[in-house]
């Protein structure tokens, strides 16, 4: 028997504009991406095959959704009620309702099953039981305080001196975070990703960086961004009122509640001192750039805040080559196909 993790094209329009280059079981939710947190429960590694992710040994044939989190508290015993275990994402927006409750279950699996390093006594600490440091991690001169949530600091990650953390929060490998940093509740950093500023309820995922002064609350960015010097992301309606957010699925701006901020796609970047408005929704690789606030969506491939000029396809293939140096990564023939294949899809609907 067998269980499927499949994504789809409804997948990646529910979740627009994340994963859109690649699968949506790579997502990072909390430590773990879902496709790692899946092999942890199931203790076996994934097999990619056409029809989606495949494990074996599965009490009955079943498919998933690639987009749901599956919650590390189930155990094996339990394989025959998943679904009361899974949190579905519908919505790109439904990342930040569920992303703090996916941390929990993995920081609890972490503690039961590894031992935290030990702290620098240069950190002022509050609620030490619950920060887990992995093996090199450098930190000096921080505050962290867990009295509200765990703090998860992942290896060799670095929080540099004069950071301010207030659980929950937790960072991936090689993730920095620089000096004076002031982190809020509910923000989670992807592997590799730089950040800076201040930082709210917020989740990056892998390799990207918003290392300067600057605001970022209510937030999700996608994997490869950058945002430029002094940027910064509106959260909150100057009358307090409903945040209405472009939805690919609906081809409309839908209702988020009262506090949303940016949502920007892979690969897509931002000038020095953007001011994104509130509720900007970015598509995937686009080059933000304008005076005054950001209009409310960007689509794909925009160069500068409209697709009435298209970033061309390769100049943004040598530009993306030259950012991943950076991190010691390379293009993959898989993300330049899909890359094309979204840009030839924005050309057709011109």
């Amino acid at each position: 028997m067998l269980l499927i993790i499949r994504d789809t094209e409804s997948v990646k329009s529910e979740i627009y504009p994340l994963a859109q280059t690649y699968e949506a079981w790579d997502l990072r939710f909390g430590i773990f991406t879902i496709r790692e947190k899946w092999e942890l429960i199931l203790g076996q590694n994934a097999i990619e095959t056409e029809k989606g992710l495949e494990f074996s040994n599965f009490p009955e044939n079943k498919s998933i959704p690639g987009s749901s989190i599956p919650s590390l508290e189930m155990n094996t015993a339990e394989l025959a009620a998943i679904e009361q275990y899974l949190t579905p994402i519908n919505s790109v927006t439904d990342i930040l309702d569920h992303q703090t409750n996916s941390f929990l279950s993995d920081f609890a699996w972490i503690q039961k099953n590894r031992t935290s390093q030990t702290i620098s006594t240069t950190c002022q600490v509050i609620n030490e039981a619950a920060i887990f440091i992995e093996e090199g991690a450098e930190l000096t001169y921080a505050i962290l305080n867990a009295a509200n949530g765990p703090i998860y600091i992942g290896k060799n990650a670095n929080v540099m001196e004069g950071t301010c953390i207030r659980g929950p929060f937790a960072m991936g490998e090689r993730a920095v975070v620089k000096m004076g940093t002031r982190i809020y509740p509910n923000t989670f950093i992807g592997n590799e990703t730089v950040v800076g500023g201040e930082l709210k309820n917020t989740t990056i995922q892998d390799y990207s960086n918003k290392g300067h002064d600057g605001y970022l609350g209510d937030a999700i960015i996608g994997q490869w961004c950058n945002l430029g010097a002094g940027t910064s992301a509106s959260n909150v309606k100057n009358n307090a009122g409903d945040v209405r957010i472009w939805s690919k699925k609906d081809q409309q701006f839908v209702s988020t509640g009262l506090k949303r901020g940016l949502i920007m796609g892979d690969y897509s970047k931002a000038a020095i001192n953007t001011s994104f408005n509130t509720g900007t929704l970015v598509g995937v690789a686009c080059n933000v750039f304008t005076s005054g606030l950001t209009p409310k969506y960007i689509p794909d491939f925009s160069w500068g805040v409209s697709n009435e000029q298209l970033y061309d396809i390769e100049k943004l293939t040598v530009d993306i080559e030259s950012w991943k140096k950076f991190k010691n990564k390379t293009l993959t023939t898989k993300e330049k196909q899909e890359l094309a294949r979204i840009f030839e899809r924005n050309l057709n609907h011109l």
